[in-house]
Protein backbone atom coordinates (compact mmCIF):
# COMPACT_ATOMS: atom_id res chain seq x y z
CA UNK A 1 0.00 0.00 0.00
CA UNK A 2 0.97 3.61 -0.58
CA UNK A 3 0.32 5.99 2.30
CA UNK A 4 -0.08 9.75 2.17
CA UNK A 5 -1.39 12.63 4.23
CA UNK A 6 -4.98 13.42 3.29
CA UNK A 7 -7.34 16.38 3.59
CA UNK A 8 -11.12 16.17 3.28
CA UNK A 9 -12.65 18.85 1.03
CA UNK A 10 -16.11 19.59 -0.30
CA UNK A 11 -16.76 18.16 -3.76
CA UNK A 12 -17.83 21.65 -4.79
CA UNK A 13 -17.60 25.03 -3.11
CA UNK A 14 -20.01 27.89 -3.63
CA UNK A 15 -18.75 31.43 -3.33
CA UNK A 16 -21.06 34.06 -1.84
CA UNK A 17 -20.28 37.54 -3.21
CA UNK A 18 -21.22 40.99 -1.98
CA UNK A 19 -24.23 42.07 -4.11
CA UNK A 20 -23.65 45.82 -3.60
CA UNK A 21 -21.16 48.24 -2.10
CA UNK A 22 -21.86 48.72 1.58
CA UNK A 23 -20.89 48.16 5.19
CA UNK A 24 -21.25 45.01 7.30
CA UNK A 25 -24.14 45.46 9.74
CA UNK A 26 -24.21 41.98 11.29
CA UNK A 27 -22.53 38.60 10.85
CA UNK A 28 -24.45 35.51 11.91
CA UNK A 29 -22.24 32.81 10.37
CA UNK A 30 -18.63 31.81 11.00
CA UNK A 31 -16.39 29.09 9.52
CA UNK A 32 -17.51 25.67 10.70
CA UNK A 33 -21.18 26.61 11.09
CA UNK A 34 -23.69 24.34 9.40
CA UNK A 35 -26.38 26.42 7.69
CA UNK A 36 -29.61 25.70 5.86
CA UNK A 37 -30.33 26.91 2.34
CA UNK A 38 -31.58 30.49 2.54
CA UNK A 39 -30.19 31.12 6.02
CA UNK A 40 -28.90 34.65 6.63
CA UNK A 41 -25.10 34.64 6.80
CA UNK A 42 -24.64 38.39 7.25
CA UNK A 43 -26.41 41.67 6.58
CA UNK A 44 -25.26 44.94 5.07
CA UNK A 45 -26.25 48.38 6.33
CA UNK A 46 -29.35 49.14 4.26
CA UNK A 47 -29.93 52.82 5.15
CA UNK A 48 -28.53 54.11 1.85
CA UNK A 49 -30.42 51.39 -0.04
CA UNK A 50 -33.72 52.40 1.58
CA UNK A 51 -33.09 56.02 0.59
CA UNK A 52 -32.44 54.91 -2.98
CA UNK A 53 -35.74 52.99 -3.04
CA UNK A 54 -37.63 56.00 -1.65
CA UNK A 55 -35.97 58.32 -4.18
CA UNK A 56 -37.01 56.28 -7.22
CA UNK A 57 -40.46 55.59 -5.84
CA UNK A 58 -41.03 59.34 -5.46
CA UNK A 59 -39.65 59.96 -8.95
CA UNK A 60 -41.94 57.31 -10.43
CA UNK A 61 -45.01 58.80 -8.70
CA UNK A 62 -44.10 62.34 -9.88
CA UNK A 63 -43.67 61.23 -13.49
CA UNK A 64 -46.84 59.16 -13.37
CA UNK A 65 -48.79 62.21 -12.18
CA UNK A 66 -47.38 64.32 -15.04
CA UNK A 67 -48.13 61.51 -17.48
CA UNK A 68 -51.80 61.41 -16.47
CA UNK A 69 -52.04 65.17 -16.78
CA UNK A 70 -50.51 65.05 -20.29
CA UNK A 71 -53.00 62.36 -21.25
CA UNK A 72 -55.90 64.51 -20.10
CA UNK A 73 -54.56 67.40 -22.20
CA UNK A 74 -54.05 65.13 -25.24
CA UNK A 75 -50.39 66.23 -25.46
CA UNK A 76 -49.04 63.28 -27.44
CA UNK A 77 -45.45 64.57 -27.62
CA UNK A 78 -45.22 65.01 -23.84
CA UNK A 79 -46.93 61.65 -23.28
CA UNK A 80 -44.26 59.88 -25.34
CA UNK A 81 -41.42 61.57 -23.45
CA UNK A 82 -42.98 60.87 -20.05
CA UNK A 83 -43.69 57.23 -20.96
CA UNK A 84 -39.98 56.70 -21.57
CA UNK A 85 -39.06 58.47 -18.33
CA UNK A 86 -41.59 56.40 -16.37
CA UNK A 87 -40.14 53.15 -17.76
CA UNK A 88 -36.65 54.25 -16.69
CA UNK A 89 -37.84 55.24 -13.20
CA UNK A 90 -39.66 51.91 -12.83
CA UNK A 91 -36.51 50.01 -13.81
CA UNK A 92 -34.37 52.02 -11.38
CA UNK A 93 -36.92 51.48 -8.60
CA UNK A 94 -36.94 47.72 -9.22
CA UNK A 95 -33.13 47.62 -9.17
CA UNK A 96 -33.04 49.60 -5.90
CA UNK A 97 -35.66 47.28 -4.38
CA UNK A 98 -33.68 44.20 -5.45
CA UNK A 99 -30.49 45.65 -3.95
CA UNK A 100 -32.34 46.30 -0.70
CA UNK A 101 -33.58 42.70 -0.61
CA UNK A 102 -30.03 41.45 -1.22
CA UNK A 103 -28.71 43.39 1.78
CA UNK A 104 -29.39 40.17 3.70
CA UNK A 105 -26.65 37.78 2.52
CA UNK A 106 -28.20 34.31 2.35
CA UNK A 107 -26.76 30.84 1.92
CA UNK A 108 -27.32 29.54 -1.64
CA UNK A 109 -27.29 25.94 -0.42
CA UNK A 110 -27.34 23.84 2.74
CA UNK A 111 -23.83 23.10 3.93
CA UNK A 112 -20.94 24.19 6.09
CA UNK A 113 -19.26 27.59 6.05
CA UNK A 114 -15.68 27.00 4.92
CA UNK A 115 -14.43 30.59 5.04
CA UNK A 116 -15.71 34.07 5.86
CA UNK A 117 -15.74 35.56 9.34
CA UNK A 118 -17.02 39.12 9.77
CA UNK A 119 -17.99 38.80 13.43
CA UNK A 120 -15.05 41.03 14.39
CA UNK A 121 -15.48 43.39 11.43
CA UNK A 122 -18.88 44.99 12.00
CA UNK A 123 -18.94 48.23 10.05
CA UNK A 124 -16.19 47.14 7.67
CA UNK A 125 -16.69 48.28 4.05
CA UNK A 126 -17.21 45.69 1.32
CA UNK A 127 -17.18 46.18 -2.43
CA UNK A 128 -19.63 44.70 -4.86
CA UNK A 129 -18.30 41.38 -6.15
CA UNK A 130 -15.98 40.79 -3.18
CA UNK A 131 -15.95 37.24 -1.79
CA UNK A 132 -17.71 37.15 1.59
CA UNK A 133 -18.19 33.43 2.27
CA UNK A 134 -17.39 30.02 0.83
CA UNK A 135 -19.78 27.13 1.46
CA UNK A 136 -19.43 23.41 0.87
CA UNK A 137 -22.33 20.92 0.84
CA UNK A 138 -22.29 18.11 3.40
CA UNK A 139 -23.38 15.37 0.99
CA UNK A 140 -20.34 15.32 -1.28
CA UNK A 141 -16.61 15.19 -0.53
CA UNK A 142 -13.31 14.70 -2.26
CA UNK A 143 -10.05 13.66 -0.63
CA UNK A 144 -6.73 15.26 -1.55
CA UNK A 145 -3.91 12.79 -0.84
CA UNK A 146 -0.26 13.82 -0.94
CA UNK A 147 1.66 10.87 -2.36
CA UNK A 148 5.49 10.87 -2.28
CA UNK A 149 7.17 11.14 -5.66
CA UNK A 150 8.78 7.69 -5.35
CA UNK A 151 5.34 6.03 -5.08
CA UNK A 152 3.13 8.10 -7.40
CA UNK A 153 4.04 6.04 -10.48
CA UNK A 154 2.17 3.09 -9.01
CA UNK A 155 -1.06 5.05 -8.41
CA UNK A 156 -3.74 4.93 -11.11
CA UNK A 157 -7.38 5.88 -11.38
CA UNK A 158 -9.76 3.32 -9.94
CA UNK A 159 -7.47 2.08 -7.17
CA UNK A 160 -9.17 1.66 -3.83
CA UNK A 161 -7.92 2.35 -0.36
CA UNK A 162 -8.85 3.38 3.16
CA UNK A 163 -8.92 6.76 4.85
CA UNK A 164 -8.57 7.28 8.59
CA UNK A 165 -9.22 10.79 9.90
CA UNK A 166 -7.78 12.34 13.05
CA UNK A 167 -11.30 13.27 14.13
CA UNK A 168 -12.51 9.66 13.69
CA UNK A 169 -9.49 7.51 14.58
CA UNK A 170 -11.60 4.50 15.47
CA UNK A 171 -12.97 3.91 11.98
CA UNK A 172 -11.77 4.03 8.39
CA UNK A 173 -13.56 5.05 5.21
CA UNK A 174 -13.28 3.42 1.80
CA UNK A 175 -12.00 5.65 -1.00
CA UNK A 176 -11.33 5.27 -4.73
CA UNK A 177 -8.79 7.25 -6.78
CA UNK A 178 -10.31 9.68 -9.28
CA UNK A 179 -7.30 11.60 -10.60
CA UNK A 180 -3.53 11.91 -10.28
CA UNK A 181 -2.40 15.50 -10.83
CA UNK A 182 0.65 15.92 -13.09
CA UNK A 183 2.11 18.77 -11.02
CA UNK A 184 4.23 18.28 -7.93
CA UNK A 185 4.88 20.48 -4.91
CA UNK A 186 7.39 20.49 -2.08
CA UNK A 187 5.92 19.80 1.37
CA UNK A 188 8.17 19.53 4.42
CA UNK A 189 11.18 19.09 2.18
CA UNK A 190 9.62 16.24 0.18
CA UNK A 191 8.42 16.26 -3.40
CA UNK A 192 4.80 15.06 -3.46
CA UNK A 193 1.99 14.73 -5.99
CA UNK A 194 -1.65 15.36 -5.17
CA UNK A 195 -4.02 12.47 -5.78
CA UNK A 196 -7.76 13.14 -5.79
CA UNK A 197 -10.07 10.45 -4.45
CA UNK A 198 -13.73 10.17 -3.51
CA UNK A 199 -15.56 8.40 -0.73
CA UNK A 200 -17.36 5.16 -1.47
CA UNK A 201 -20.87 5.04 -0.06
CA UNK A 202 -22.76 7.55 2.05
CA UNK A 203 -20.48 9.84 4.09
CA UNK A 204 -20.91 9.87 7.89
CA UNK A 205 -22.77 12.86 9.29
CA UNK A 206 -19.77 13.91 11.40
CA UNK A 207 -17.55 14.68 8.41
CA UNK A 208 -16.56 18.29 7.79
CA UNK A 209 -14.41 19.87 5.08
CA UNK A 210 -10.88 20.48 6.30
CA UNK A 211 -10.55 17.30 8.37
CA UNK A 212 -7.13 15.70 8.03
CA UNK A 213 -5.84 12.16 8.26
CA UNK A 214 -3.92 9.44 6.44
CA UNK A 215 -4.98 7.49 3.37
CA UNK A 216 -3.54 4.17 2.26
CA UNK A 217 -4.04 3.08 -1.35
CA UNK A 218 -3.91 -0.61 -2.25
CA UNK A 219 -1.45 -1.42 -5.03
CA UNK A 220 -1.62 -5.20 -4.98
CA UNK A 221 0.44 -8.06 -3.53
CA UNK A 222 4.21 -8.56 -3.45
CA UNK A 223 6.65 -10.77 -1.57
CA UNK A 224 7.71 -9.58 1.89
CA UNK A 225 11.36 -9.41 0.80
CA UNK A 226 10.43 -6.96 -1.99
CA UNK A 227 8.36 -4.86 0.41
CA UNK A 228 11.27 -4.59 2.83
CA UNK A 229 14.00 -3.90 0.30
CA UNK A 230 12.59 -2.21 -2.84
CA UNK A 231 12.95 1.37 -1.58
CA UNK A 232 16.58 0.83 -0.61
CA UNK A 233 17.30 -0.86 -3.95
CA UNK A 234 15.63 1.98 -5.87
CA UNK A 235 17.77 4.49 -3.97
CA UNK A 236 20.94 2.53 -4.71
CA UNK A 237 20.06 2.33 -8.43
CA UNK A 238 19.54 6.09 -8.56
CA UNK A 239 22.86 6.77 -6.82
CA UNK A 240 24.66 4.37 -9.16
CA UNK A 241 23.11 6.10 -12.15
CA UNK A 242 24.19 9.51 -10.80
CA UNK A 243 27.75 8.27 -10.33
CA UNK A 244 27.81 6.59 -13.74
CA UNK A 245 28.50 3.12 -12.37
CA UNK A 246 25.20 1.55 -13.49
CA UNK A 247 22.92 1.62 -16.43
Amino acid sequence: RVAGEAVLRGSVQRVVLAPVDGYVASAAARPGDVVAAGAVLATLDDQALQLDVAKWQAEYERLDSEYREALSQLDSAKVAVLRSSIDRAAAEYQLAADNLARAAIRAPLAGVVVSGDFSQQIGAPVQRGATLFELAPLDGYRIDIRVPERDVGAVVRGQRGRLRLQALPGSSLEVVVERVTPVSEVVDGRNVFEVEARLVGRPPALLRPGMQGVAKLELGRERLLWLWTHQALDWLRLQAWRLGTWG
